[in-house]
């Protein structure tokens, strides 16, 4: 009996087991329970996520904002403290951990490091009590390189204090444009030199590589074609016309001067070193200085052609002009740094070049004036014997003959011999036996002033004499230059050269000093706006001087 009760209740467990073990109900109920558990815990992740997303967003935006007005180049406080008053601003001081600031003369980059963590509320179950918030802002602010042309009138109406304040005053600009001399020298504004009056003086220097033309090499002035001043490109394949290369003083003409040029005799409307020559892309303000003191204005250097000056301007800022330029450092003339300038106008990145033409002058355009055509090149009629050249009679060198194809025709004596007065038949250094050379006009013109040449080895003015080589053939040597341009034609080649610089994107400052009324019409033409333009008196051209090398200084960095 007790082995069949203990049976069934074997029996019943066991068939209870087996329908528990059948039976489905709330199996979702633990399911849902554990889904329940793990949407709560990704919502909570999410939640700390996105709380961790808002702090480091903010704090990227604070960093952001914080970096661009630091690297604002127009801000003139300290990029460090005005980051920090922008974090200081947003109540977020304490997550600021460096400031880096790489100041250039042109640019400036800040990049700003900050960090924080945010306190989880569901992460901390797991382990997890903070996350980390890292925030990088960094700003670049770049006005691109700059160049100037300084076109400087060295004209004769600027001799005397005209010169004295205009030299200070150019000095005065280099001080301000290039202030600090611990600049590296790739990044200061490069400043070109051209002083001006009826010409430019390209200089021994530099005049080579202008692919000028060779009647000559005593001197290194240029003219131009007119169709030159409608365009800033400048072609380094064309053929610049050298000036002629003569004396044509007038209060020589009876004096007995040396028959070798010299410093104390021939003084050529070029000079033949470097007065008044071109100084370029320099950014050495002591050499700049230099320059600027060593300028000469003369009463021989009268005429004025402000066109030519601002033309040979363009040049130096032109890209066109940069073959000139690598060929300049190429040879050594110009340190490395020069290369490839002038630089584009605007730079790969998009960022302007800054290229500034200050333009100054005391009058108006008047004439530009050259030998005549006949007397720049070829043989002259004049002989020359280096064995006299010490010896003078009544101011005319025994160095001299000079053959008349007039008087030949005429079957007359045609060899002229001034230092005796006197006709010959055949040259008298042949009958001499000495050595001697046919002169070509301009190895004349270099000797001997324009009037001693007329009227001393022409002989038609030695009172001793009565006999001269004829007026139709000494004449034209004493008064061998021509006026090739007047002062219409030159008001047009400046504003042509005007338009087409600030077309192309030159900012122009015109500075009329002490300028007749058409000379301040002019300047007030040419330059970009009525702010850029300066008519000034006696010591206030510093003042203007100054007050452009500073509005350069804002002009690079507003670009």
């Amino acid at each position: 009996m007790q082995g069949s009760i203990s049976q069934r209740l074997k029996t019943l467990l066991i068939q209870k087991t087996l329908r528990y073990k059948r039976n489905e109900d709330g199996t979702m109920v633990l399911f849902g329970v554990f889904m329940f558990l793990m949407m709560l815990m990704i919502g909570g992740i999410a939640y700390d996520l996105l709380r961790n997303e808002n702090v480091r967003s903010h704090l990227q935006n604070v960093s952001d904002t914080a970096a661009l007005a630091g690297a604002n180049l127009n801000n003139t406080q300290d990029p460090e403290v005005v980051v920090l008053d922008y974090f200081n601003k947003a109540g977020l001081a304490g997550y600021l951990k460096d400031v880096q600031v790489t100041q250039k003369v042109n640019s400036r980059r800040v990049t700003v490091t900050a960090d924080s963590t945010t306190k989880t509320t569901f992460m901390h179950l797991g382990g997890v009590e903070n996350l980390p918030v890292y925030a990088l802002g960094t700003a670049q602010q770049d006005a691109g390189d700059i160049e100037i042309a300084m076109i400087l009138d060295v004209s004769g109406s600027m001799v005397g204090q005209r010169e004295t304040n205009m030299e200070t005053a150019a000095r005065s600009f280099i001080d301000t444009v290039l202030p600090d001399t611990s600049i590296p020298v790739d990044e200061r504004p490069s400043i070109s030199l051209i002083p001006y009056n009826d010409m430019v003086n390209i200089g021994q220097t530099y005049g080579p590589y202008f692919n000028m033309s060779t009647e000559h090499t005593y001197s290194w002035c240029a003219r131009l074609d007119d169709a030159l001043f409608d365009t800033v490109i400048w072609d380094d394949t064309l053929e610049v016309e050298r000036l002629g290369h003569y004396d044509s003083r007038n209060n020589t003409s009876y004096t007995p001067i040396s028959n070798e040029a010299s410093t104390n005799s021939v003084e050529t409307k070029c000079p033949t070193d470097l007065t008044n020559a071109f100084l370029l892309y320099e950014t050495n303000p002591t050499k700049l200085k230099n320059h600027i003191t060593a300028l000469e204005a003369d009463d021989r250097y009268g005429w004025t052609a402000i066109a030519l000056g601002a033309k040979f301007g363009t040049i130096t800022l032109d890209p066109s002009g940069r073959d000139i330029t690598n060929e300049l450092v190429l040879n050594g003339v110009l340190d490395a740094r020069a290369a490839n300038l002038p630089k584009d106008y605007v730079q790969p990145s998009g960022v302007p070049n800054t290229k500034v033409m200050v333009l100054m002058t005391d009058g108006t355009n008047t004439l530009q004036r050259d030998l005549k055509q006949k007397h720049k090149s070829g043989n002259s009629n004049v002989y020359y014997a280096p064995i006299y050249k010490d010896y003078f009679r009544n101011g005319v060198s025994a160095a001299y003959s000079v053959y008349s194809p007039h008087r030949y025709n005429k079957g007359q004596k045609p060899w002229w011999f001034p230092y005796y007065g006197r006709w010959y038949w055949s040259n008298p250094f042949d009958n001499w036996s000495v050595p001697y050379s046919r002169l070509t006009n301009p190895e004349l013109f270099n000797k001997q002033t324009m009037l001693h040449i007329g009227h001393r080895i022409f002989t038609r003015n030695v009172p001793e004499y009565t006999d001269y080589v004829s007026y139709s053939e000494g004449d034209p040597y004493a008064s061998g230059y021509e006026d090739y341009i007047g002062s219409s034609d030159l008001n047009d080649q400046t504003e042509e050269i005007c338009d087409t610089a600030k077309a192309a994107g030159m900012v122009i400052y015109a500075v009329a000093f002490e300028a007749p009324k058409r000379g301040k019409k002019l300047m007030s033409y040419c330059s970009t706006s009525p702010a850029h333009y300066f008519e000034v008196t006696g010591t206030q051209v510093i003042l203007a001087f100054e007050a452009i090398g500073r509005n350069i200084n804002q002009l690079k960095l507003t670009q």
